[in-house]
């Protein structure tokens, strides 16, 4: 998922295809408002296994994100943010080891958008700038797919991983204004 690649290739056609041509309204993107704020609630959940000491526990991962986005013609979003985490499964680990160091996190996100009627992906890039506690990795993706109820309100489902690893699956919703 996140290698870089490289493709090249060619057609030919043994006869020309038969492509209609349609054209786009001129003011269908006119009307879109440069800028575009949101906010998302996200929440997922982490199982701490059994140990001698100590009990399985289901340990719930939330957190929020405040956005802005710069509309780019046709369908896209350039987005910049901050992103809160509470991750309870680092506090449950903290709290096995007795170590006494914060469980949130704060980050700075940066990604882009692509709307395609009432579906959007979302690929956000974020950097811990706060995170006691190390993580596997100081950067992390989000992968988001989210439906769009209305004009402002959204439901959805997306991944979180650091680089190449998958730390876990989540829901999430939000408004856009």
């Amino acid at each position: 998922m996140n290698f870089i690649t490289v493709n090249s290739g060619f057609n030919y056609y043994i006869h020309e295809p038969d492509i209609p041509g349609y054209k786009t309204d001129p003011n269908l993107f006119n009307n879109k408002k440069r800028w575009q704020y949101g906010a998302t609630c996200f929440y997922s959940m982490k199982v701490a296994n059994k140990t001698n000491n100590f009990e399985r526990d289901n340990c719930p991962i939330y957190g929020c994100n405040l956005t802005m986005g710069y509309f780019i013609p046709k369908f896209s979003y350039l987005n910049l943010g901050i992103e809160y985490i509470a991750d309870t499964y680092i506090r449950n680990l903290l709290n096995r080891n007795q170590i006494d160091k914060d469980f949130q996190r704060l980050a700075i996100i940066t990604g882009h958008t692509a709307n395609f009627g009432k579906l959007s992906f979302v690929n956000d890039f974020g950097w811990y700038i706060y995170s006691p506690y190390k993580a596997m990795d100081p950067v992390y993706q989000h992968y988001r797919l989210t439906y769009n109820f209305g004009k402002k309100w959204f439901l959805g489902v997306g991944l979180k991983a650091h680089r190449h690893v998958a730390e876990l699956m989540m829901i999430n919703t939000g408004i856009t204004l």
